[in-house]
């Protein structure tokens, strides 16, 4: 579960989408829905219906392979398609912006360190500078189609070389594993 420090409920019959320390301006990102008593997630937590996120959308594996057969997001994750600006994604989070290999806008959840992630499902705080000054939680599956394609041989693509093959193979450089192992790159190591 992404840490939520800081978010208490709002002691208050009203209906917010955040609830700050005072209850008359609001603030509880976990605001509870009068009639269903449903909740609504922050950006970031694990989902499995559009319906319980702040942002009203669950980005799942299922959706995260129609853009990468290789992307996976454990157990969901509460996102919003098409933002516009941070303050849309609610506290702790952001709004990436559309870049070459982003293909639409989206909330992520804000981290300083691995423990303010969903690390036990496979998340990690990244940082990257498609995600400008910014370091957010995100699938490892999704930061290694983030790294792939960069040029650089990074050291999780060494030993796994079918993980972004066109990073180490062919780039011009012999590196040791390729010497060790001169069938995985040839063209590196005539």
């Amino acid at each position: 579960m992404v840490a939520l420090l800081g978010f208490v409920s709002c002691p208050s019959t009203k209906v917010y989408r955040f609830c700050s320390q005072d209850a008359n301006e609001g603030v509880d990102i976990f605001r509870a829905d009068q009639e269903t008593g449903a909740k609504v997630l922050p950006t970031g937590a694990p989902c499995t219906t559009n319906e319980e996120c702040f942002g009203g959308f669950c980005l799942t594996t299922d959706f995260a392979k129609m853009i990468d057969e290789h992307a996976e997001v454990p157990n969901g994750a509460c996102s919003m398609l098409n933002c516009s600006t941070d303050e849309e994604c609610g506290p702790s989070a952001f709004c990436l912006p559309r870049s070459g290999s982003i293909p639409m806008s989206l909330c992520l959840p804000l981290c300083k360190s691995g423990n303010d992630c969903r690390f036990s499902e496979g998340y990690i705080c990244f940082a990257a500078p498609e995600l400008q000054d910014k370091m957010a939680c995100l699938p490892t599956s999704i930061v290694v189609l983030l790294l792939c394609g960069n040029g650089t041989c990074e050291v999780h693509e060494m030993f796994d070389r079918t993980v972004c093959p066109t990073d180490c193979c062919p780039n011009g450089e012999c590196d040791p594993y390729e010497a060790m192992h001169k069938d995985i790159c040839p063209e590196d190591c005539q």
